[in-house]
């Protein structure tokens, strides 16, 4: 399992950070706006910004993880049957 989580973080590492990083970098000029109107399309692309990088770093790290603990919690209680 271990070697299934390290190679599926490998195959969707690029890709997810192109999306992200692309998506980010272009709701920068949202953010930098100076228009009279900008304060409310100011609000909304700093909330966005934020959302896409924590998802960023839940996808590539806290869901592997956590992936992991539940799959050995899952051969902790096939083991404990066995016995």
């Amino acid at each position: 399992m271990k070697e299934a989580i390290i190679s599926s973080g490998e195959l969707r590492l690029r890709p997810i950070l192109m999306t992200t990083v692309s998506l980010i970098v272009g709701s920068i000029p949202l953010v930098l706006g100076t228009v009279a109107s900008a304060e409310l399309r100011q609000g909304v692309a700093t909330v966005f910004i934020g959302g896409l990088t924590s998802s960023l770093f839940l996808t590539l790290f806290f869901i592997p993880v956590i992936y992991s603990i539940f799959g050995s919690g899952r051969e902790w209680f096939a083991n404990r049957k066995k016995k």
